[in-house]
């Protein structure tokens, strides 16, 4: 019995190979971010109610995502600080709504 490679088993392969490493990295990602996020400062639950609250009412809202910012709401408005904008200005910068809602 032979075992041969025809072009379309190597792309799927390939493939299967680039997506798996995409997945590791994502992962990798996701941990990091996660154990980042672990370590922020949180405002009071008190706080991060009241933002949901005003982002709930907001049309920008959509499926917990912000159209204006991209964040996942359930996670930012529990920051004290913004991660993303922290990052880019490289200074401790406030978690603000975009709209200037909150």
């Amino acid at each position: 019995m032979r075992f041969f490679l025809t072009k379309n088993h190597a792309k799927r392969t390939a493939d299967f190979l680039y997506n798996m490493a995409i997945t590791v990295k994502g992962f990798f990602a996701l941990s990091k971010a996660i154990i980042n996020w672990s370590k922020q400062q949180k405002v009071s639950p008190e706080q991060a109610a009241e933002r949901m609250n005003i982002c709930g009412g907001c049309d920008r809202l959509k499926m917990g995502i912000c159209s204006s910012c991209g964040c996942v709401m359930g996670i930012k408005s529990k920051l004290v600080y913004d991660p993303v904008k922290t990052e880019e200005k490289g200074v401790l910068t406030k978690t603000v709504c975009p709209e200037g809602k909150w």
